[in-house]
């Protein structure tokens, strides 16, 4: 009888800073495979360890090959021969009830999500799936759910890697080996997950269990822009930046996005993160926001570009610009993955946008000079525009003898001011600061 193991290792990358997709490396050897001892009786008792005994054994075995190596090992003693199988799992389904991602993939492969996430909740080295499923279907399950569960922060997904069991020249099953930082118990791991795991205990997530969606987003939003510090000396640390975003308030894009979803799906909002690149004035960076659905409809979120500005004047404030933000709102400046693993939503709905539930939305020069005079001056004052010619029009008039912003200023508060602003056509929003 012949026994051969076929050895298949992919790299799954995650960037700490804004978590890329996976980019799959493939690499397909046969290898001489060198039985555990073991006695007859010892084989039953010992089932549920075989692979990770088997493990150390391949890892050392890989090591030893040539590149060109191909030899099989025929294997006689059929007794030591063990079938590694899947323990049965009492899963529950709950924890995946507002997760895009699993709602988005085929009936079989939430059947690997699902194995490989208690394997990431218990801080499990190894997970055995079904012997048919290939490279591909692992790095998108994988990705799948580290996008879905930031909670997951100690996930190495630098190094995941798999093989498959043959005998008699049919695979049996597959193995996937799971990394986690060097130097870490398990307990602190799981400490590490469980400080995460707070953020359902806050009080703005306590305070708004019972709110309407809009009350329960704009409270989260709110909360992660006023209390995070964009920091990119947190992007290249041991683990995924939310973290860092927890336990220090210090982040990039891939914490804000990472707190924002964990903190949706506590307060029962579907909610994924999403991957791309973010577009300024300055060029192009890799980038990551929210995508999440409030009363039935799906919107846009970016807590890193909403965080709060200080003015030079002292005035400060959050930018709603990117608050349940349409496709058109973003997708000049937010450009998702090619690769992304789920289908992004069209957005088109501006029933739960910032703007629009706050009254904020002028269509004309009466509709400004009424929003000026019910405005809080000194203060700041955001607005969203109809249509996309009144942000430019309005931007070159300032200073203007026609300028509705400065004329009505000027017959409200009857005085010396200084004027801030800015305009952000993507969005057709406009802030200004007026001291």
């Amino acid at each position: 009888m012949k026994r051969v193991l076929l050895i298949s290792l992919i790299g799954i990358m995650i960037l700490a800073g804004c978590g890329k997709p996976a980019e799959v490396s493939e690499k397909t050897v046969s290898v001489p495979y060198h039985p555990v001892e073991m006695d007859a009786e010892e084989i039953d008792e010992n089932a549920a360890n075989t692979a990770s005994t088997v493990s150390g054994d391949i890892l050392e075995t890989i090591t030893k090959i040539e590149n060109d190596s191909t030899e099989e090992t025929s294997i006689e003693d059929t007794e030591q021969i063990v079938e590694i199988t899947q323990p049965d799992i009492a899963f529950d389904e709950d924890v995946l009830k507002y997760d895009y991602y699993y709602e988005s993939l085929p009936e079989k492969d939430k059947e690997y999500y699902e194995i490989l996430y208690n394997a990431f909740l218990n801080i499990e080295t190894e997970a055995i799936l079904p012997a048919d499923v290939d490279g591909k279907t692992i790095s998108y399950v994988i990705n799948s759910l580290l996008y879905a569960h930031p909670e997951f922060a100690y996930i190495d997904g630098d190094s995941i890697e798999f093989w498959k069991y043959k005998l008699d020249g049919e695979v049996k099953n597959t193995c996937i080996k799971i990394s986690y930082p060097e130097g870490y118990t398990v307990d602190e791991l799981k400490e590490m997950r469980e400080n995460i795991c707070s953020l359902e205990k806050t009080a703005v997530v306590q305070n708004v269990l019972s709110s309407d969606d809009y009350t329960k987003a704009l409270s989260i939003y709110d909360y992660i822009c006023n209390n995070l510090t964009y920091d990119l000396s947190t992007a290249d640390m041991d683990f995924r930046n939310i973290y860092y975003a927890v336990t220090t308030n210090h982040a990039v894009c891939d914490g804000y996005a990472g707190m924002m979803v964990y903190m949706l799906h506590s307060v029962d909002i579907p909610a994924f993160y999403v991957y791309g690149m973010g577009i300024t004035p300055s060029g192009e960076e890799s980038h990551a926001w929210v995508c999440a659905k409030l009363d039935g409809e799906w919107y846009f979120f970016d807590p890193t570009w909403g965080d709060k500005t200080e003015e030079d004047n002292g005035y400060s404030y959050i930018d709603y610009s990117y608050f349940a933000a349409t496709t058109e709102d973003i997708d000049t400046t937010h450009v998702a993955d090619a690769n992304i693993i789920v289908d992004v939503p069209w957005c088109t709905s501006v029933e739960d946008n910032y703007f629009y539930r706050s009254g904020l939305v002028v269509s004309n020069d009466d509709d400004i000079e009424n929003l000026l005079n019910t405005s809080n001056i000194p203060g700041i004052i955001l607005f969203k525009c109809t249509s996309e010619e009144m942000c430019p029009t309005l931007e070159d008039k300032m200073g203007e003898d026609d300028c509705v912003i400065y004329n009505t200023l000027n017959e409200k508060l009857m005085r010396s001011y200084t004027c801030g602003y800015s305009f952000n056509y993507a969005t057709e929003t406009v802030m200004i600061a007026v001291e």
